[in-house]
């Protein structure tokens, strides 16, 4: 995984978002979509965000590779997240 994460399930997901999303202040983002197909969509994020990191406030600006790999039911199964 890119960042040495991997998640199993949907209740481990949810409480990780949960308590990710507890610590950002602001989030822009801007897609672009760079490829499309039944087994995967590629996109690039344009991405600013203030978030707090052990208390203190911190700014991200910067560009991120997002890649949605899918089932062949079509539903989302792998979400890998590469920074420029």
């Amino acid at each position: 995984a890119a960042y040495k994460v991997t998640v199993e399930g949907n209740k481990t997901m949810a409480i990780n978002v949960h308590n990710y999303a507890k610590r950002i202040k602001q989030y822009n983002a801007t897609a672009k979509l760079i490829h499309w197909n039944d087994y995967f969509a590629a996109l690039v994020l344009e991405e600013k965000s203030a978030y707090l990191k052990q208390g203190k406030l911190k700014n991200y600006h910067g560009k991120t590779l997002l890649i949605l790999e899918f089932a062949e039911s079509g539903k989302i199964k792998h979400i890998r997240r590469y920074h420029h």
